[in-house]
């Protein structure tokens, strides 16, 4: 009798085995098989934010991607993806920022709206340096009349003449030249522009400023 028994239900075996995989054919699992990722099915445990202070918003540039980095609807993996920023282009963050995970993720402008972007696809894009200031312009300090007097062009570079300028300065508007060695007569004006010192003289039926760097007294 103990050996019949033992006999029955080794035959019964293959039927409950039979049983399992007809209800596995039909898509029926236990429980505890629901969990198992060769399923497909993923757990809906999600990682925890954790809001960052916010930092100034500032451009930066795709990096560290083979084509392109994934922009999401929020900070994390598990975040739907709106679409991607290509290698090489540049992206402006508003300025928050969040870590999920071990991961640090900040919003960039996307489209019409925003997304989020790990940082590890992001460097800081160069930032242009701003224009220099402009320098100041020179100081002109009148100086008392003088006496008129004669003056010879005297010292200029080979091949050069002497600009006679609207007002003193080298800034000033060029009404034309003087050779070496010709000769000009002063009004008596005279004045510093910084540290050189320039003189008024006729020059065409008119005055002009000159600089005394090269002129000499006549003699």
């Amino acid at each position: 009798m103990r050996s019949s028994r033992f006999l029955s239900s080794r035959r019964a075996l293959p039927i409950v085995t039979a049983a399992v995989v007809t209800l596995a054919g039909l898509g029926i699992v236990s429980p505890a098989s629901a969990e198992t990722p060769a399923l497909g099915v993923v757990s809906t445990n999600q990682q925890t934010s954790t809001p960052l202070g916010d930092e100034a918003p500032a451009n930066f540039t795709i990096a560290n991607v083979k084509v392109g980095a994934n922009v999401r609807q929020g900070p994390g993996l598990d975040q739907k993806i709106l679409g991607t920023a290509a290698l090489g282009s540049t992206v402006q963050s508003t300025g928050k920022r969040t870590k999920t995970g071990a991961l640090e993720w900040k919003e960039v402008k996307f489209g019409t709206g925003t997304g989020w972007i790990a940082s590890t696809k992001l460097k800081a894009a160069g930032v242009t340096p701003p224009a220099p200031a402009a320098p100041a312009a020179p100081v002109v300090t009148n100086l008392a009349d003088e006496a008129p007097g004669k003056y010879t062009v005297s010292g200029l570079p080979a091949s050069s003449q002497l600009n006679v300028r609207q007002n003193p300065g080298v800034g000033q508007t060029i009404l034309g030249g003087l050779p070496e060695g010709t000769t000009v007569e002063s009004t008596g004006k005279h004045a510093n522009v910084g540290t050189r010192e320039w003189k008024q003289v006729k020059f065409k039926n008119s005055t002009g400023w000159v600089s005394t760097r090269y002129l000499a007294k006549a003699s």
